[in-house]
């Protein structure tokens, strides 16, 4: 049975499976059963094993004729408590979230992996496992070329500088992201420059204050301090003139009061992971 719901077919499996698939990629029902059975059978082959981690699990497949990376969010994965109650069926799944924080994101006209489906069952009595399917894209996540002692630093801070107003427009838009870093940017060459290509996106949340916007900025300054020490071109000692001199650049001083101006700092030595004084 298909059932057209706002911006996803809706394909019945069995009483326990759906799939939502994107409007754009609208197929017959036979096809997408189909290829949604093949990619839950692919999550038991290791060989489609891309990584594991916490409640997460991420597969390399094809679906409707693109290759795909698969991530499956569920209890099944993890011991931990707290991730398996991330998993409850009484809330929206991760995945689903995750597909609308994309689509938010692209509507924003900022380049992101291209959802096309999730596919959500019951596994026990209020559990879900939710799977969310993505296009695949080329390239390395940025954090590989910050961190690199092989990358110049005018490369390192043009990258920063794009991932930046990548950040402030989704703050303008109330988009908050609590893991937005350099890890879930996709980077590559193109036409003699290069792309940042947004991924990951499992806790994006509505933006609930000013404060919010004042962590993702902080803990974002704090993940280009730790990885440009890791990589040697920056000091520990040095650090506290680095972000000086970024606050100074993005004028973040002159944009906040006394108290968000605290707030901000406080954000951004709670992630370093470094000793800078």
């Amino acid at each position: 049975m298909i059932i057209k719901t706002g911006e996803f077919f809706k394909y019945e499996v069995d009483p326990r499976t759906d799939i939502f698939l994107n409007k754009k990629y609208e197929s017959s029902a036979s096809r997408v059963l189909r290829e949604g059975e093949r990619c839950l059978d692919d999550f038991n082959k290791d060989e489609k094993t891309v990584s594991l981690n916490r409640h997460r699990k991420v597969i390399e497949t094809n679906f409707l004729g693109k290759r795909v990376f698969a991530k499956s969010y569920s209890p099944s994965h993890t011991e931990h408590l707290g991730n398996k109650l991330k998993n409850i069926s009484l809330f929206a799944t991760t995945a689903m979230r995750e597909f609308k924080a994309l689509k938010k994101i692209m509507n924003l006209g900022l380049p992101t992996v291209v959802p096309l489906a999730v596919i959500e069952r019951i596994i026990k009595p209020f559990y879900k496992e939710s799977i969310i399917i993505t296009e695949a894209e080329e390239g390395i996540d940025a954090a590989s070329i910050i961190s690199s002692g092989n990358r110049s630093m005018e490369e390192k801070r043009n990258i920063f500088e794009r991932s930046w107003e990548y950040l402030e427009e989704m703050k303008r838009a109330g988009i908050f992201d609590s893991d937005y870093k350099f890890r879930n940017l996709l980077y590559r060459k193109k036409n003699g420059g290069f792309s940042l290509v947004i991924f990951d996106k499992e806790r994006v949340r509505r933006m609930w204050s000013a404060l919010a916007g004042l962590k993702m900025r902080g803990k974002f300054i704090a993940n280009w301090i730790n990885l440009l020490i890791v990589s040697g071109d920056l000091f520990p000692g040095g650090a506290t003139n680095e972000i000086g001199e970024l606050k100074a650049r993005l004028n973040l001083e002159n944009d906040l009061n006394s108290f968000y101006r605290l707030y901000l700092d406080h954000c951004i030595h709670k992630k370093l992971k470094f000793d800078i004084s």
